[in-house]
């Protein structure tokens, strides 16, 4: 507990030590080992927060926080492969609110559309063609415009209706 609470209270530094003095000694059980990613990722050491998440998940696989925080380690890495499973097991939980389950769905977009394959080009297309079912903040509609223009992705692809609306704009196709 003191080192979830060193966390908590923004002493992440002091946290790392301590909890990976106890991974160490041979603690491994989830409640030494996710505070232990926790700290690593306020430290910005994707690399080890990504591994430890790995940990708990292998320990505890339906851990929302521990999924969560793998995409979100992954994302910074750009490693799209590593980010995909995870925002996939979080996207349509019930154990978030709408505005999360949105910003799983734009990153999972994101991740799709980037690795430009037809299969997750259709999956990228019916979540998009489900989030605009719904007025989305003018945040939330830059949002899957910038997932859906990034250069690396194959919005051309995409073939979104054109009754489909972001907002009160419509998606404009960027190659036009």
């Amino acid at each position: 507990p003191l080192g979830e609470c060193l966390v908590r209270r923004g002493r992440a530094a002091e946290a790392m030590v301590l909890l990976g003095r106890q991974v160490r000694e041979g603690h491994t059980d989830v409640s030494i080992r996710w505070p232990l990613a926790q700290a690593l990722a306020a430290m910005k050491q994707h690399r080890r927060a990504l591994q430890e998440t790995r940990e708990v998940l292998a320990l505890a696989p339906n851990h929302g926080g521990a999924l969560s925080l793998r995409a979100a380690e992954a994302l910074a890495l750009g490693d799209d492969a590593e980010a995909l499973p995870a925002l996939r097991a979080l996207s349509g939980r019930k154990d978030h609110d709408a505005a999360v389950e949105r910003r799983l769905r734009l990153d999972l977009v994101g991740v799709l559309t980037r690795s430009g394959t037809p299969a997750a080009l259709r999956e990228a297309r019916e979540l998009v063609n489900d989030l605009t079912t719904t007025p989305l903040s003018p945040a939330e509609g830059r949002e899957v415009r910038r997932a859906l223009i990034e250069p690396s992705s194959n919005v051309a692809n995409l073939q979104l209706h054109p009754e489909h609306r972001i907002g009160h704009e419509p998606i404009a196709n960027p190659h036009d």
